[in-house]
């Protein structure tokens, strides 16, 4: 496989994580004098591809909480490089950007200050090119800063392109160029002289509909706090582009329209799974002791796993979905949801909501509801915050969207193994605890020795909202 780190465009502004979002931004002109026509950087429109109609698609994590590092990836049957490719470029950003631990003991500032989530969307999908757009997110004093980012995966050589691929060789300084003369007439702040042919800060590029070419800049080395973006006339790009790029260009434009449709066959049924017996709602915790099961992190390569050793034991439990793999695998989210396993959210992306402005926090917890709600029918109404952190600022906010913040009475560390997972959850089981678990493969393996062991001592397994959280 061919890896070359490569970056992308976004759609939006800050909120631009859903394509409904992004509907409400004003479409460039089109017509004949089109390509004569400069769009304002905000927003510079490009589309997003719905996800769940791309077959074979996955979702791929990469998480730890101290320092808090959320990020997430498409992976693609039959297309390992694709993963394989993502996981490496988002394993070396996060280790350059945050390399260490914040001290013990140093509180909410010290923990804000190193964190990085990442979450992506499709801008494009035909039978032979990917484009996944990243949005990477970091602390920035009082607020947090987006960066924006987009691979090309093209199919037939198994490689993954970053966007200087897109441009023919020698025209990285003319587009230079071009985007300084742009940046120079519309009053964004950024100095014009910091535009350099440098393929890192070129490293977002993307297409409209029409076939413009969007450059977005986002790199604090050129002044700018925030998405700054240009577009090129495809008239004028046309020059530039090399066989990938005009592929790429080809494939957005393929892609807009209707994305690649899914399945025509739905999956099949687990053989083995049990319909288990409707606790929810109606559980006695009086008679018998009750527990509740929570999985966060998902929906990703585990989920169904979890989901059916807990068919099989008859046992509810709550999933608290992330807003991104929710909007791509709203499958797996509705087989979460079915029987007496109940959904909610996890926010969007992630990100420790005390750490953000009271608008970044409602758009976190709003979307990552829209998301879940889309994929059940409807929006769930516990949140539990990343990190299980909190504040009275958030719990306000929460209040205002009518959501419940949930907080674990127990959470079992991730990282490590089987063994450790199912006797450190066993010993803190207790009655009416709600014990949190991160979805992995080692939760997946030692889930069911849970089961067993707490329904041998008579506990009966229930969802979050049975206990009245």
């Amino acid at each position: 496989m061919t890896f070359v780190p490569r970056l992308r465009s976004a759609a939006c502004l800050a909120s631009l994580a859903l394509l409904a979002a992004c509907g409400t931004a004003p479409r460039p002109p089109t017509g004949p004098a089109a390509d004569r026509v400069v769009v304002p950087s905000g927003p510079a429109f490009v589309d997003f591809v719905d996800p769940a109609r791309v077959p074979g698609l996955g979702i791929g994590t990469i998480a730890r909480d101290d320092p808090q590092v959320h990020l997430t990836y498409p992976t693609l049957a039959g297309a390992p490089a694709l993963g394989r490719g993502l996981h490496a470029w988002l394993r070396g950003v996060a280790r350059d950007r945050v390399p260490a631990a914040p001290r013990r003991g140093g509180g909410k500032q010290a923990a804000g200050r190193r964190a990085m989530t990442a979450d992506w969307r499709l801008t494009a999908a035909t039978g032979d090119m990917l484009g996944v757009r990243f949005r990477l997110g970091e602390p920035a004093g009082d607020r947090w800063a987006n960066g924006f980012a987009t691979f090309w995966y093209d199919r037939h050589g198994a490689a993954l392109h970053p966007s200087a691929d897109l441009l023919r060789p020698g025209a990285l300084a003319a587009l230079a160029d071009t985007t300084r003369r742009r940046v120079r007439t519309r009053r964004t702040g950024v100095a014009p002289d910091k535009i350099t042919p440098d393929p890192v800060l070129f490293d977002s590029l993307n297409f409209t509909r029409r076939g413009d070419l969007v450059v977005e800049l986002d790199d604090p080395r050129i002044g700018a706090t925030e998405r700054v973006a240009v577009e090129i006339p495809a008239a004028t790009a046309a020059a530039l582009l090399s066989d990938l790029g005009r592929r790429a260009q080809a494939a957005v434009r393929a892609s807009v329209p209707e994305a690649t449709p899914p399945p025509t066959e739905p999956p099949a049924a687990e053989p083995d799974a049990v319909p288990p017996r409707a606790v929810r709602g109606g559980a006695d915790c009086t008679a018998r002791p009750c527990v509740a099961l929570a999985f966060d992190d998902g929906p990703g390569p585990y989920t169904a796993a979890i989901v059916q050793a807990l068919r099989r034991h008859r046992a509810c439990g709550t999933f608290f979905v992330l807003g991104g793999n929710a909007a791509a695998r709203p499958d797996l989210v509705r087989n979460a949801d079915t029987g007496c396993g109940l959904v909610a959210s996890h926010t969007w992306s992630h990100r420790d909501l005390t750490t953000l402005t009271p608008s970044e926090a409602a758009d976190q917890i709003a979307q990552g509801r829209h998301a879940a709600g889309a994929a059940t029918g409807t929006p769930p109404a516990l949140v539990l915050p990343p990190y299980g952190r909190s504040d009275p600022r958030v719990a306000a906010i929460a209040r205002r969207l009518g959501v419940t913040l949930v907080h674990p009475d127990v959470t079992v560390a991730a990282g490590a193994g089987p063994d450790a997972i199912a006797a450190r959850a066993l010993a803190a089981a207790r009655p009416g605890a709600v014990v949190l678990l991160h979805e992995s493969r080692a939760v997946a393996e030692a889930l069911p020795r849970v089961l067993d062991a707490l329904a041998r001592r008579g506990y009966i397994f229930v969802t979050v909202a049975d206990l009245g959280r």
